[in-house]
This record gives structure tokens, C-alpha cells and sequence, in this order.
């Protein structure tokens, strides 16, 4: 039996992108899905909409990967926080992150998040060539967003992650694109449903 995914999408996966036109052929994909979809201010807060997904595979389309590979003792010890939500999704046992480049964000260590554990480059490399985490997870990483299994996605969440933005025009381009798409979305949080409302409401245009 295939797994269920819930499939994680922050907005700054485009953070190389020269146009918002692949995010929004994107993002049309998913408005036809037809299954819930939410939008948060910080990703940590999708942890209880996967939850309530009941998948068991996480797909995170994003520049950062969001997994640390903690080990148990960090696990309890830590609160989840942007660079480890995904360990703390409790039906979890299948994690696949999807760059924009595999330069960038994996070679150079630009967006992944393990090393934050600081147990040295060498030893954070291991498990994901293993493709399996210090806590049994299955990982994978792959580049791009062509080919995902849309089959099997039971949920979607956003993440905004403002504070990741390093292309303000072309991501600033997409939020208001998804502001004006906003019918679509089971549940928008209070930060994003303020900030679009200082942004964007009343204001002509429709991204």
C-alpha cells in the first residue's frame, strides 16, 4: 500500500526562482487536488495539521530541509522549532526534502538543517546516504518539484517563513498570489490573515 503524504511547501523554496511563474503553475496543481490546505506564518505550526492528516510521509518542498536527524535525548529535550518540526509529526516514518539546488542547499550545506546538531559535517552526511535517520525515518532528497506523487497527497501545508525570504520581489510576488487565491485555503492563521490584510486588502490587482 502507498503511504499517504503530506506534502510542506515554504514559500522560499523560491528563493533562486527569476519569476513566480513555476510557483504558480505550482500552486494551481495544488488548488485542484482538492484536499485540505492551510497556510501558516512559521512552519513548526503545520505539526498539528499533519497530525491530523494521518500520513506517514512527509514531502518538504523548501530551500531548508527542516530535519536535524536528532537523536532521542535532543527529541525530548528540544521544542520543535523551523529546523525540526518534521521529526515531531507522530505517524511519521518516510521524510523526502525537495530543493531548488542541490549545490546550494545540500552540497554547500546552505539549507540543511543538521548541522545545527553539531555533530560535524562527516557524521551528519551519513544519514542521509544511509537514508535512514538516527530515529528510523526513512530520508530521501531530491531537486526540483517535478514528479511528485500527487496520487498519494492526502493534505498541503504553507509556510510563509518570512525571515528565510532572500528574493523579496519574486516571493513577495507569490504571497500576494496566494492572498488573491485565498478561497482555496481550509485555514489561514492570524499572522498571515494580518499581514495580508496590511498588504494586500482593498488594493487592485490579482498577482
Amino acid at each position: 500500500m502507498k503511504a499517504k503524504i503530506y506534502l510542506s511547501i515554504d514559500i522560499d523554496y523560491w528563493n533562486l526562482a527569476e519569476t513566480a511563474l513555476e510557483a504558480k503553475d505550482f500552486f494551481r496543481k495544488i488548488f485542484r487536488l482538492g484536499v485540505p490546505l492551510v497556510i501558516v506564518w512559521d512552519h513548526q505550526d503545520l505539526i498539528e495539521f499533519a497530525d491530523k492528516s494521518a500520513a506517514t510521509k512527509v514531502i518538504n518542498v523548501d530551500y531548508h530541509s527542516d530535519y536535524a536527524n536528532l537523536t532521542e535525548k535532543q527529541f525530548e529535550e528540544l521544542v520543535p522549532d523551523c529546523g525540526t518540526w518534521v521529526e515531531y509529526i507522530k505517524r511519521l516514518k518516510e521524510f523526502e526534502w525537495r530543493y531548488p539546488s542541490f549545490s546550494r542547499c545540500f552540497k554547500n550545506m546552505e539549507g540543511r538543517c543538521e548541522e545545527w546538531t553539531r555533530f560535524g559535517v562527516n557524521a551528519a552526511m551519513r544519514f542521509w546516504k544511509a537514508g535512514v535517520s538516527r530515529r528510523g525515518h526513512v530520508v530521501a532528497h531530491k531537486q526540483g518539484i517535478k514528479n511528485l506523487p500527487y496520487s498519494q497527497i492526502v493534505a498541503v501545508g504553507v509556510a510563509v517563513s518570512f525571515g528565510y525570504w532572500n528574493n523579496d520581489k519574486i516571493e513577495n510576488d507569490i504571497y500576494k498570489y496566494l492572498y488573491h487565491h485565498r478561497k482555496h485555503f481550509k485555514y489561514i492563521d492570524r499572522w498571515v490573515t494580518s499581514d495580508w490584510e496590511d498588504l494586500f486588502a482593498d488594493k487592485k490587482g490579482k498577482g
